[in-house]
């Protein structure tokens, strides 16, 4: 078990729901399997959330000018 049953609020989630579904829509936003990119640190879970959204931001911008 982890040392906290809170981790993610640190993480800045506001509940273990938030935490999955994040989890499973970055998976799916770089088409990986969910249950590996669980596999991995949280911190690489962010960044990989972090890219993607710089990229759809990206995205967004060119697509609008």
């Amino acid at each position: 078990m982890l040392g906290s049953d809170w981790f993610f609020l640190a993480a800045g989630f506001a509940d273990l729901e938030q935490l999955n579904e994040t989890l499973f829509d970055v998976a799916a936003w770089w088409q990986i399997d969910p249950y590996v990119l669980a596999g991995r640190s949280l911190d690489h879970l962010i960044e990989m959330r972090d890219q993607a959204l710089r990229i759809n931001k990206i995205r967004l911008e060119a697509a609008d000018g």
